[in-house]
């Protein structure tokens, strides 16, 4: 008998199955399945309905992030990365919101041009705090300040995902979630950089 578990039940959700009993994940390299919630025809609210889509071809994950491979590894899902160099800025006027999916967007189609035929899974995160918007931090002490600036306040964290299908159709959505940070010390600072 096999358990289904949901890693991540936001706009993409990672579906492994295990086996009862030895909890271990059935290897997915190509009968695995990758869950999405796309957006619903003329909004950019996530629809109920669930789609799902076999990766009987390779997926390419459009990040270098070591967080996201091991989201997709724990998941037994098989991956390659592969990164493009992409324009990350956001046009003036576009919200927190929209400029994490249009970035997410962006990354995918600038993979899927040097992999065609595969899946492409990209992401985009931007915390926005008070009107203040952050992406990576540039280094060190860019790092430094923007958790000082965040310490002790509540912001916004926007994730957006764009999945690109074997045939070049592009999905995506924004998945926010709402933190609260707690007073952090000089020293917890220096701690997380």
């Amino acid at each position: 008998m096999m358990a289904v578990e949901l890693i991540n039940d936001g706009p993409v959700t990672l579906m492994v199955e295990t086996r009862e009993g030895d909890g271990h994940p059935v290897q997915a390299r190509s009968a695995g399945l990758l869950e999405a919630r796309l957006p619903a025809a003329g909004t950019d609210r996530l629809a109920l309905s669930r789609h799902l889509l076999p990766l009987d071809t390779p997926l390419v994950l459009a990040s270098a992030s070591p967080r996201r491979t091991e989201i997709l590894a724990q998941a037994g899902i098989h991956h390659v990365v592969s990164t493009a160099s992409t324009d990350e800025s956001s046009p003036p006027g576009e919200s927190p919101v929209q400029a994490a999916e249009s970035i997410a967007r962006r990354k995918a189609m600038a993979v899927a041009s040097n992999w065609k035929g595969c899946w492409i899974l990209a992401a985009d995160t931007i915390v926005d705090c008070a009107g203040e918007s952050f992406g990576k931090p540039l280094n060190d002490d860019d790092a430094r300040s923007m958790l000082a600036r965040l310490s002790g306040r509540a912001h916004q964290v926007h994730t957006g995902l764009a999945l690109v299908s074997p045939g070049g159709m592009i999905h995506s959505a924004v998945e926010s979630t709402r933190v609260t940070f707690r007073e952090l010390s000089p020293v917890e600072i220096e701690h997380y950089v």
